[in-house]
């Protein structure tokens, strides 16, 4: 392929001559610009990193130190709890405690009967000097039973709420009991089932605190299965509610 006719022997030796002498003198002084401009931005990133590393320093120092850093809130103070001789602690400030069984005087009547349901009614007194609350049924556990003068160790008792046939069941709700005041609820059983008749002497009486009762109630159910005994709730005074 021929080449242009404008390339000449003169333009063609011209560019070699450039090529030779002025080329090499415009290289190294066109990429010092560029090797500045590098050299710059570098720079400019090794300061930045090192300041950041100073403020990453310097600020959780000088809040060790309180100077300037964020206040923490101081811990609030635990809530100082104070027994009472009724037993729990208050649950809010101005709440009265729970009654502590530990605390209170138990007294049991004598037994009674109407149309073959024998009843004791069971008196709490308040000994301390300062009101509680009692709430809800008593718990009665650990029935001890005898039958002929002998213990019967097997013998189970099975505990219901509910009304007596001379007794009304008032209910679960809370008393406030105060000083040597007194409280009250009724034990009653049954007599007429065809089961052999029994006696429940004993039961442990609990809340916050245990404490055993004499009951003495002529007892039985039905054949092969627990004896029934029915429980009314607390009432105020020392007549369960009657």
């Amino acid at each position: 392929m021929s080449e242009p006719e404008f390339v000449t022997p003169e333009v063609d030796a011209a560019f070699a001559a450039f090529r030779r002498e002025i080329l090499p003198r415009v290289r190294p002084a066109g990429l010092d610009p560029v090797r500045r401009t590098v050299r710059r931005r570098r720079n400019v990133r090794v300061a930045g990193i090192a300041l950041l590393a100073v403020v990453a320093i310097g600020v959780p120092a000088a809040a060790l130190r309180g100077g300037g850093g964020p206040v923490r809130p101081a811990a609030s103070p635990s809530p100082a709890v104070s027994g009472t001789l009724s037993g729990l602690p208050s649950t809010a400030p101005g709440a009265l405690p729970t009654c502590n069984l530990s605390f209170m005087d138990v007294e049991t009547g004598q037994v009674q009967a109407n149309a073959s349901q024998p009843f004791v009614i069971v008196k709490l007194t308040n000994a301390t000097d300062e009101p509680c609350l009692l709430a809800g049924y008593p718990q009665l556990k650990d029935f001890h039973v005898r039958r002929d003068g002998h213990d019967v160790p097997n013998a189970e008792v099975v505990v219901q709420h509910g009304s007596l046939y001379a007794v009304p069941d008032p209910g679960a709700g809370t008393l406030r009991i105060p000083p040597a005041g007194t409280a009250s609820f009724a034990v009653g059983t049954g007599t007429a089932y065809t089961g052999p008749v029994s006696t429940i002497a004993t039961a442990t009486l609990t809340f916050h605190g245990d404490k055993r009762i004499t009951l003495n109630l002529p007892a039985n159910g039905p054949a092969g299965q627990p004896i029934p005994a029915t429980v009314t709730a607390y009432a105020r005074g020392s007549d369960a509610g009657r």
